[in-house]
Protein backbone atom coordinates (compact mmCIF):
# COMPACT_ATOMS: atom_id res chain seq x y z
CA UNK A 1 0.00 0.00 0.00
CA UNK A 2 2.81 2.40 0.86
CA UNK A 3 4.60 1.61 -2.39
CA UNK A 4 1.65 2.17 -4.72
CA UNK A 5 0.22 5.02 -2.67
CA UNK A 6 -3.37 5.83 -1.86
CA UNK A 7 -5.43 6.47 -5.02
CA UNK A 8 -5.26 10.14 -5.89
CA UNK A 9 -2.30 10.90 -3.61
CA UNK A 10 0.51 12.99 -5.08
CA UNK A 11 2.96 10.07 -4.99
CA UNK A 12 0.50 7.40 -6.15
CA UNK A 13 0.99 5.45 -9.38
CA UNK A 14 -2.43 6.42 -10.74
CA UNK A 15 -1.55 10.09 -10.23
CA UNK A 16 1.66 9.68 -12.22
CA UNK A 17 -0.21 7.96 -15.04
CA UNK A 18 -2.90 10.65 -15.07
CA UNK A 19 -0.32 13.45 -15.10
CA UNK A 20 1.48 11.84 -18.01
CA UNK A 21 -1.80 11.36 -19.88
CA UNK A 22 -2.70 15.01 -19.28
CA UNK A 23 0.69 16.13 -20.60
CA UNK A 24 0.05 14.17 -23.81
CA UNK A 25 -3.36 15.76 -24.19
CA UNK A 26 -1.84 19.22 -23.69
CA UNK A 27 0.85 18.44 -26.25
CA UNK A 28 -1.71 17.27 -28.80
CA UNK A 29 -3.41 20.67 -28.68
CA UNK A 30 -0.18 22.65 -29.01
CA UNK A 31 2.47 20.39 -30.59
CA UNK A 32 4.61 23.39 -31.54
CA UNK A 33 5.01 24.45 -27.88
CA UNK A 34 8.48 23.84 -26.51
CA UNK A 35 7.07 24.05 -22.96
CA UNK A 36 4.46 21.37 -23.71
CA UNK A 37 7.10 19.12 -25.23
CA UNK A 38 9.38 19.51 -22.22
CA UNK A 39 6.50 18.90 -19.81
CA UNK A 40 5.61 15.66 -21.61
CA UNK A 41 9.20 14.41 -21.49
CA UNK A 42 9.45 15.29 -17.80
CA UNK A 43 6.20 13.48 -17.00
CA UNK A 44 7.37 10.45 -18.99
CA UNK A 45 10.64 10.37 -17.06
CA UNK A 46 8.77 10.72 -13.77
CA UNK A 47 6.45 7.83 -14.65
CA UNK A 48 9.33 5.61 -15.79
CA UNK A 49 11.16 6.42 -12.57
CA UNK A 50 8.06 5.56 -10.55
CA UNK A 51 7.78 2.19 -12.28
CA UNK A 52 11.47 1.46 -11.61
CA UNK A 53 11.11 2.41 -7.95
CA UNK A 54 8.00 0.27 -7.57
CA UNK A 55 9.77 -2.71 -9.10
CA UNK A 56 12.70 -2.22 -6.72
CA UNK A 57 10.23 -1.92 -3.83
CA UNK A 58 8.32 -5.08 -4.74
CA UNK A 59 11.53 -7.09 -5.01
CA UNK A 60 12.76 -5.64 -1.70
CA UNK A 61 9.56 -6.89 -0.10
CA UNK A 62 10.12 -10.32 -1.64
CA UNK A 63 13.64 -10.33 -0.20
CA UNK A 64 12.18 -9.35 3.16
CA UNK A 65 9.77 -12.30 3.06
CA UNK A 66 12.65 -14.61 2.10
CA UNK A 67 14.67 -13.35 5.07
CA UNK A 68 11.63 -13.61 7.35
CA UNK A 69 11.10 -17.22 6.29
CA UNK A 70 14.69 -17.99 7.27
CA UNK A 71 14.14 -16.35 10.67
CA UNK A 72 10.84 -18.16 11.11
CA UNK A 73 12.37 -21.57 10.38
CA UNK A 74 15.13 -20.86 12.87
CA UNK A 75 12.59 -19.81 15.54
CA UNK A 76 10.51 -22.90 14.82
CA UNK A 77 13.50 -25.19 15.29
CA UNK A 78 14.29 -23.53 18.62
CA UNK A 79 10.67 -23.94 19.79
CA UNK A 80 10.58 -27.61 18.83
CA UNK A 81 13.90 -28.19 20.57
CA UNK A 82 12.53 -26.48 23.65
CA UNK A 83 9.45 -28.70 23.52
CA UNK A 84 11.65 -31.78 23.28
CA UNK A 85 13.51 -30.67 26.41
CA UNK A 86 10.30 -29.93 28.33
CA UNK A 87 8.94 -33.34 27.35
CA UNK A 88 12.07 -34.92 28.83
CA UNK A 89 11.64 -33.01 32.07
CA UNK A 90 7.96 -33.95 32.27
CA UNK A 91 8.72 -37.63 31.68
CA UNK A 92 11.40 -37.63 34.39
CA UNK A 93 9.24 -35.76 36.90
CA UNK A 94 6.19 -37.88 36.16
CA UNK A 95 8.15 -41.10 36.71
CA UNK A 96 9.39 -39.73 40.04
CA UNK A 97 5.88 -38.72 41.14
CA UNK A 98 6.78 -35.00 41.14
CA UNK A 99 4.14 -32.34 40.40
CA UNK A 100 4.31 -31.38 36.71
CA UNK A 101 1.67 -28.63 36.44
CA UNK A 102 4.23 -25.87 35.87
CA UNK A 103 6.07 -27.94 33.28
CA UNK A 104 2.80 -28.61 31.46
CA UNK A 105 2.11 -24.88 31.37
CA UNK A 106 5.50 -24.33 29.74
CA UNK A 107 4.76 -27.18 27.35
CA UNK A 108 1.42 -25.63 26.33
CA UNK A 109 3.04 -22.24 25.80
CA UNK A 110 5.58 -23.75 23.43
CA UNK A 111 2.85 -25.64 21.55
CA UNK A 112 0.88 -22.41 21.11
CA UNK A 113 3.94 -20.60 19.76
CA UNK A 114 4.67 -23.42 17.31
CA UNK A 115 1.06 -23.22 16.09
CA UNK A 116 1.63 -19.58 15.12
CA UNK A 117 4.05 -20.77 12.43
CA UNK A 118 2.18 -23.76 11.03
CA UNK A 119 -0.97 -25.77 11.65
CA UNK A 120 -0.38 -28.57 14.16
CA UNK A 121 -2.25 -31.22 16.10
CA UNK A 122 -1.23 -32.30 19.59
CA UNK A 123 -1.90 -35.29 21.79
CA UNK A 124 -0.86 -35.94 25.37
CA UNK A 125 0.75 -39.15 26.54
CA UNK A 126 -0.16 -40.77 29.92
CA UNK A 127 3.09 -39.31 31.30
CA UNK A 128 1.98 -35.78 30.33
CA UNK A 129 4.37 -35.24 27.42
CA UNK A 130 3.13 -33.72 24.16
CA UNK A 131 3.28 -35.43 20.78
CA UNK A 132 3.08 -32.82 18.02
CA UNK A 133 1.97 -33.56 14.46
CA UNK A 134 1.81 -31.47 11.30
CA UNK A 135 -1.58 -31.28 9.58
CA UNK A 136 -0.28 -33.88 7.11
CA UNK A 137 0.34 -36.31 9.98
CA UNK A 138 4.12 -36.01 10.21
CA UNK A 139 5.44 -36.26 13.77
CA UNK A 140 7.17 -33.02 14.74
CA UNK A 141 7.98 -33.79 18.37
CA UNK A 142 7.76 -37.01 20.35
CA UNK A 143 10.86 -38.18 22.18
CA UNK A 144 12.87 -36.11 19.72
CA UNK A 145 12.13 -33.06 17.59
CA UNK A 146 12.40 -32.98 13.82
CA UNK A 147 14.57 -30.36 12.10
CA UNK A 148 13.41 -27.81 9.55
CA UNK A 149 15.81 -26.32 7.01
CA UNK A 150 15.53 -23.42 4.56
CA UNK A 151 17.93 -22.87 1.65
CA UNK A 152 17.69 -19.09 1.69
CA UNK A 153 18.41 -16.98 -1.39
CA UNK A 154 20.28 -13.85 -0.32
CA UNK A 155 19.57 -11.95 -3.56
CA UNK A 156 15.95 -12.18 -4.70
CA UNK A 157 15.03 -10.40 -7.93
CA UNK A 158 12.10 -10.42 -10.36
CA UNK A 159 13.34 -13.56 -12.13
CA UNK A 160 13.85 -15.50 -8.87
CA UNK A 161 10.60 -17.43 -8.60
CA UNK A 162 9.46 -20.59 -6.83
CA UNK A 163 9.37 -23.81 -8.81
CA UNK A 164 8.88 -27.44 -7.86
CA UNK A 165 11.89 -28.10 -10.10
CA UNK A 166 14.96 -27.40 -7.96
CA UNK A 167 16.98 -26.57 -11.07
CA UNK A 168 14.60 -23.70 -11.88
CA UNK A 169 13.75 -22.58 -8.34
CA UNK A 170 15.16 -19.15 -7.50
CA UNK A 171 13.94 -18.86 -3.90
CA UNK A 172 14.24 -21.03 -0.81
CA UNK A 173 12.08 -23.98 0.14
CA UNK A 174 11.41 -25.49 3.56
CA UNK A 175 12.41 -29.08 4.17
CA UNK A 176 11.48 -31.25 7.13
CA UNK A 177 14.12 -33.77 8.22
CA UNK A 178 12.70 -36.54 10.39
CA UNK A 179 14.49 -38.34 13.18
CA UNK A 180 14.51 -41.53 11.11
CA UNK A 181 16.29 -39.88 8.17
CA UNK A 182 13.39 -39.03 5.84
CA UNK A 183 13.10 -35.61 4.21
CA UNK A 184 9.99 -33.81 2.97
CA UNK A 185 9.70 -30.57 0.97
CA UNK A 186 6.80 -28.87 2.74
CA UNK A 187 6.18 -26.13 0.15
CA UNK A 188 6.25 -28.50 -2.79
CA UNK A 189 3.77 -30.79 -1.07
CA UNK A 190 1.41 -27.93 -0.16
CA UNK A 191 1.70 -28.51 3.58
CA UNK A 192 2.59 -24.93 4.55
CA UNK A 193 -0.54 -23.03 3.51
CA UNK A 194 -1.55 -21.67 6.92
CA UNK A 195 0.12 -19.89 9.83
CA UNK A 196 2.91 -17.34 9.69
CA UNK A 197 5.07 -19.40 7.35
CA UNK A 198 2.14 -19.96 5.00
CA UNK A 199 1.41 -16.22 4.90
CA UNK A 200 5.03 -15.39 4.05
CA UNK A 201 5.08 -18.01 1.29
CA UNK A 202 1.84 -16.62 -0.16
CA UNK A 203 3.37 -13.12 -0.17
CA UNK A 204 6.67 -14.17 -1.71
CA UNK A 205 5.36 -16.57 -4.34
CA UNK A 206 1.92 -15.20 -5.29
CA UNK A 207 0.90 -11.74 -4.07
CA UNK A 208 4.15 -9.86 -4.75
CA UNK A 209 4.89 -11.57 -8.10
CA UNK A 210 1.35 -10.64 -9.18
CA UNK A 211 2.07 -7.01 -8.23
CA UNK A 212 5.23 -7.19 -10.36
CA UNK A 213 3.28 -8.66 -13.29
CA UNK A 214 0.82 -5.76 -13.09
CA UNK A 215 3.70 -3.26 -13.20
CA UNK A 216 5.24 -5.11 -16.15
CA UNK A 217 1.92 -5.10 -18.00
CA UNK A 218 1.54 -1.36 -17.46
CA UNK A 219 5.09 -0.65 -18.64
CA UNK A 220 4.65 -2.94 -21.65
CA UNK A 221 1.35 -1.30 -22.61
CA UNK A 222 2.86 2.18 -22.37
CA UNK A 223 5.86 1.11 -24.41
CA UNK A 224 3.70 -0.29 -27.21
CA UNK A 225 1.36 2.69 -27.16
CA UNK A 226 4.23 5.17 -27.51
CA UNK A 227 6.59 3.32 -29.87
CA UNK A 228 4.51 0.93 -31.98
CA UNK A 229 3.91 3.35 -34.88
CA UNK A 230 5.79 2.48 -38.04
CA UNK A 231 7.49 5.42 -39.71
CA UNK A 232 8.74 5.11 -43.28
CA UNK A 233 12.47 5.55 -43.60
CA UNK A 234 14.87 6.51 -46.38
CA UNK A 235 17.54 4.12 -47.55
CA UNK A 236 21.06 5.35 -46.82
CA UNK A 237 24.23 4.33 -48.60
CA UNK A 238 27.57 4.52 -46.80
CA UNK A 239 30.46 3.36 -48.93
CA UNK A 240 29.63 -0.11 -50.21
CA UNK A 241 26.96 -0.74 -47.60
CA UNK A 242 23.31 0.08 -48.10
Amino acid sequence: DNLFGAPGASNALDTRVNEFTQSLQDLSTQPESQAARLATVNQAEALAGQLRNLTDGVQSLRQLTEDSLAEGVNDLNNLLQGLEEINGQIATASAAGVEIADLKDQRDLLVNRVSEYLEVEVSETPAGTAVLYSKSGNVLVDNEAVQFSFDQNGSVNASALYSTDDAERGVGTITLSGTNGYELDLIQNGILDTGRLGALIELRDNILPEAQRQLDDLAHGLSLALTNNTVSGTAVTVGAAT
